[in-house]
């Protein structure tokens, strides 16, 4: 409809718990957003605890599915009266930390793997240049040999000659 409102997103709100599960198992959305740009998750977050007991689970449901935290603000869910929002808070904290933390850790192994290409780059680079320093030396000493081999004899002088007919 016109405010982009998913099944998704309704089911969340409203705390239908069994719901959500069945439309993450069929492979809903979950990062889709509504007229005000809010997902799924965000609209969860967004509903008093005191609507629904589901919450939490839905929560973490769209967490484990994938759901976006980006647009989540933990810190003003944090001011709220306090205690409310504490598990739920905590929840979020945690696992933006181990996103972080996977972030982090995938950053670390695509240094690791790109510093490896690296590496294997400049050696075959390395193995290209040797292989060209041969073959062209290779070459220099084929054009050294047949040059030898083809170039006139020296003729001698009539000196040479003449001692040679001399001593016939």
């Amino acid at each position: 409809d016109e405010t982009h409102v998913t099944p998704l997103m309704a089911s969340s709100m409203m705390g239908h718990s069994q719901v959500v599960r069945c439309l993450l198992s069929k492979g809903a959305e979950v990062d889709l957003v509504d007229e005000t740009g809010q997902s799924a998750l965000e609209l969860a977050v967004g509903i008093s605890t005191r609507r629904y007991k589901g919450r939490h689970e839905i929560i973490q449901m769209l967490l484990n599915a994938g759901a976006s935290i980006a647009g989540v603000d933990v810190d003003a869910l944090a001011a709220e009266e306090e205690g409310l929002h504490d598990r739920l808070v905590e929840m979020l904290r945690a696992w933006q930390a181990a996103l972080d933390r996977r972030r982090e850790e995938e950053e670390k192994q695509a240094e690791i793997v790109a510093r490896k290409a690296r590496v294997a780059l400049l050696r075959k680079k390395h193995r290209e240049e040797q292989a060209a320093k041969k073959a062209a030396a290779a070459a220099a000493a084929a054009l050294a040999a047949n040059a030898e081999a083809t170039a006139p004899a020296a003729q001698p002088d009539g000196a040479v000659l003449l001692r040679q007919a001399l001593d016939f």
